[in-house]
């Protein structure tokens, strides 16, 4: 039976040369030929989030693994397959349930060792630490910004205009909609109760006829930063 590589990478990802499809195919080749292992074919995701399954590549694998076409899987990196340490283990049962290897070149993991599961889990672990770091560092920055309302986004939020230096100034008329919203929400109304009561006031939303919740629960949250 033979056995597929699979290669992605994100759009951000595209500029770094280690990262390239073509080098991921080339370090995959050379595996399968330094361990007499025929792989069949590589499959692609370019341009694809390591955070979500819904990758046409991933699923292509995921259905020959199931009508059991191949006993192996290769890759460069164990990220490659997913960012998510969730996502990893579900796959990784998946590949046991059906009896395929999965191969990670770069740190030379084979899911059939117990070794080779130990070191998974574990890399699994500190891609999902190093993903939650960026995050919790992103949103200090926005949160940052925000208090010296500098730009953090295309769109001001509720009741603000960016100035042409980019500094946020405060917007009278949606000034009055945000103390409304706050005033309603403190009186227990719901979102979407929050933007009929908007409506029924005459007060319309920046772009739309409706109130979306979003907008809404941003208003709300923004008063406690």
């Amino acid at each position: 039976m033979n056995s597929v590589g699979y290669t992605r990478v994100s759009t951000e990802e595209q500029a770094i040369s280690g990262l390239s499809l073509s080098n991921q195919e080339e370090k995959i080749d050379g595996y399968g030929k330094l361990h007499d292992l025929v792989i069949a074919k590589i499959i692609s995701d370019p341009g694809q989030s390591g955070a979500t399954m819904d990758r046409p590549g991933l699923q292509s694998i995921l259905k020959m693994v199931r009508r059991r076409e191949i006993a192996a899987i290769v890759i460069l990196k164990l990220d490659r397959l997913s960012r998510s340490q969730k996502h990893i283990l579900e796959l990784i049962e998946l590949f046991d349930r059906y009896q395929v290897r999965l191969i990670s070149v770069q740190e030379s993991l084979d899911t059939t060792t117990a070794s080779g599961r130990f070191v998974v889990s574990l890399l699994g672990s500190l891609s999902q630490l190093e993903r939650e770091v960026i995050g919790e560092r992103t949103q200090s920055a926005i949160g940052q910004l925000r208090r010296e309302k500098r730009r953090f986004t295309h769109h001001a939020p509720l009741g603000w205009r960016f100035d042409g230096s980019g500094k946020m100034i405060k917007h009278d008329s949606e000034q009055k909609v945000v103390r409304v919203i706050h005033e309603l929400h403190s009186e227990g109304l719901s979102l979407r109760k929050i933007g009929e009561e908007l409506l029924g006031r005459g007060m319309s939303p920046r772009n739309g006829s409706a109130w979306s919740t979003s907008v809404i629960r941003n208003a709300i949250r923004s008063a406690s930063e």
